[in-house]
C-alpha cells in the first residue's frame, strides 16, 4: 500500500497525527487546515505505529 492509499484508508484517524491539529503550527481557531499537513500527519503516524508495518512486511 502507497502512501496515498495509506491517508485513505486512515481519513479522519490521520488528523490525530497532524503537527496543525495538535497546535504545533500556529493558526485562528477557526480556520480549516484544508490537507495540508497531511503528509506530516502521515509520516509521524508511520514512526509512532513502525511496528504494524514491520510486521506487515
Amino acid at each position: 500500500m502507497n502512501k496515498e492509499e495509506l491517508k485513505q484508508q486512515l481519513d479522519d484517524e490521520l488528523c490525530k497525527f497532524c503537527p496543525w491539529q495538535q497546535g504545533e503550527i500556529e493558526h485562528p481557531c477557526n480556520a480549516l487546515c484544508e490537507g495540508v499537513y497531511c503528509d506530516d500527519a502521515l509520516d509521524t503516524f508511520i514512526d509512532e505505529n513502525q511496528g504494524l508495518f514491520d510486521d506487515a512486511e
